[in-house]
């Protein structure tokens, strides 16, 4: 039997009375007449359009996707598209019903415009030519027949860009974004060559400009840009340059008569994104320049010499931040009673460091392209070393690795859709409840989404109120994920050294774009695995390592 639902408009029709004239970009399309009260029919209860592209996920409860009811049977949305969502003149997507993936959905049909309902059918591929711009989706529940039009927005908006200083050497990008009722939607980006850019295709709507460019201060933001009738003020956006510095001297414990070329790298505090660097002369000097304001850490390093850190340096304006000094000292010979091993974090597996915990090649639900193989531990008198081996599709999917530092305890996180915080926080919160293992909770996690973004190895043990770990280091590839911790960043209260005899409790999952989404190979393996029951456990011990 067909549902009837009643849309009523009167609270839109009171909005557009009291408002503006140009608003902000609907949820989904007006009905007309405002005002009115329209009785429909309609087979389900609400339906969502899931993708790949701008303003779309592939959650089928993001409200973002909900498409609105316009006639009998009748659903439409109004989505952006932007250059890069297109594959080969292709989007992607599939119709759900009533928010959930439990239900039976719509997929790929016989021919063109026409979907099938199914358990799990093929995703849709549909050829989208008109580029950027706003689409109009519609899809009847009836017929399940789905059709689109083409960019319908006219509108253009144009600015130049100015520099109080000498222009960079590649222009200002300028990113447009769409102030929508759900927040800032990032639309797509142009640079500013000759100092001029230009949007077209823009619905009627309320706009913001974000404009970057090397050498220049940030905090570049135009907000509240109302293209109405097609039309928009042109914007005039001024850059201010900067050019903070860091520099010092490089030091050798050792003093050897001719000094070598040491690196020094200044990352944006607590991430792995790089902001400069430099190398040392021949009397140890180095000057790493043009970073913005804000806090950098240096890692500084040299062949034959343990790695050194300096935290949170931080740079205001152009002003030089002077005798940032650091010590190298010689990397320790491995001698025949050291039981332990030092790692090279570089994203590939130490000749020699065999895995603690195997897993069978080709078992992962989701293809040979997201699956594990192995969990490698180890560690030094300074660090914690922890490696998976698998093979990592370098795609949308995340690789975390959830450490449990004194298992036992009963202290950490046990719910991981707790975790917030950022992109890092994104990916590390999975729809897992980890409390059916007594004893564990993790207190921190090494993470990296598609095998390079947002490496981090970040203390998780407060889930709201996350932090990178003070020297951590993550590299990955398409076949390892590998991270190193201080002893010192861990366990602060033991003053170095490595804990005697703690046992720590690993985790590992592989997860999509979204919290729920989580491939079915774990390491350990386990029955459920939102729900899982068991957990790897090692204990440090320095006498048998």
């Amino acid at each position: 039997m067909r549902k009837r639902h009643l849309i009523a408009l009167a609270a839109l029709a009171a909005l557009l009375a009291a408002g503006p004239s140009c608003l902000p970009n609907p949820v989904g399309p007006t009905l007309e007449p405002p005002g009115s009260a329209l009785l429909y029919f309609a087979n389900f209860n609400s339906i969502q359009m899931n993708g790949d592209f701008s303003g779309i996920s592939w959650d089928p409860a993001d409200p973002r996707n909900n498409l609105t009811l316009v006639a009998d049977n009748t659903w439409e949305i109004t989505f952006s598209l932007l250059d890069a969502d297109v594959s080969d003149g292709n989007i992607v997507f599939k119709f759900s019903h009533d928010g959930s993936w439990s239900n039976q959905n719509f997929g790929a049909g016989g021919s063109l415009g026409q979907a099938e309902m199914a358990d799990s059918p093929d995703n849709i591929s549909l050829p989208l030519v008109g580029g950027n711009g706003f689409y109009t989706m519609q899809f009847n529940d009836e017929t399940l027949r789905y059709s689109t039009n083409p960019p319908a927005a006219t509108g253009t908006l144009t600015g130049t860009v100015a520099y109080d200083g000498d222009p960079p050497a590649t222009p200002a990008t300028v990113t447009l974004w769409a102030e929508s009722p759900l927040g800032h939607e990032e639309l797509w980006s142009v640079d500013a060559t000759g100092g001029a850019f230009t949007f077209d295709a823009l619905a009627d709507s309320v706009y913001r400009l974000r404009v970057t460019a090397t050498g220049y201060a940030t905090d570049n933001t135009a907000t509240g840009i109302c293209v109405e009738n097609g039309v928009a003020p042109a914007q005039a956006i001024l850059l201010t340059q900067v050019f903070g510095a860091i520099s010092g001297t490089v030091f050798f414990s050792d003093a050897p008569a001719v000094l070598p070329e040491a690196i020094v790298v200044a990352l944006e505090h607590g991430t792995q994104l790089e902001a400069g660097r430099d190398s040392t002369d021949a009397a140890g000097y180095y000057k790493v320049e043009g970073l913005s304001t804000g806090a950098f850490d240096l890692r500084v390093s040299a062949p034959g010499y343990t790695s050194a850190d300096v935290d949170s340096v931080h740079v205001e304006g152009d002003v030089e931040v002077t005798g940032v000094d650091v010590t190298l000292d010689p990397t320790p010979a491995a001698t025949p009673d050291q039981p332990w091993h030092t790692r090279t974090i570089d994203g590939t597996l130490d000749a020699g460091w065999t895995a603690d915990l195997t897993d069978p090649a080709g078992d992962s639900g989701w293809g040979a392209t997201n699956d594990f193989q192995g969990l490698h531990v180890d560690w030094d008198a300074d660090q914690l070393y922890v490696a998976v081996s698998g093979s990592f599709d370098g795609g949308g999917n995340t690789v975390n690795i959830y450490v449990d530092k004194d298992y036992g305890a009963g202290t950490g996180t046990t719910d991981f859709s707790a975790i917030s915080g950022g992109s890092v926080g994104d990916h590390l919160r999975k729809t897992i409840d980890i409390s059916a293992v007594a004893g564990y909770g993790a207190d921190f996690a090494g993470s990296v989404w598609a095998t390079q973004y947002d490496p981090q190895v970040t203390d998780i043990a407060a889930p709201t109120s996350i932090a990178a770990l003070d020297g951590q280091v993550l590299a990955a590839s398409t076949s390892c994920v590998e991270f190193s911790v201080p002893w010192t960043s861990l366990y602060p209260d033991l003053e170095g050294g490595v804990p005697p005899l703690v046992e720590l409790a690993f985790y590992c999952v592989i997860g999509g774009g979204e919290p729920q989404y989580l491939a079915d190979d774990t390491l350990p393996a386990v029955g459920d695995v939102h729900a899982p029951d068991a957990v790897f456990v090692i204990q440090v011990d320095t006498d048998e390592r």
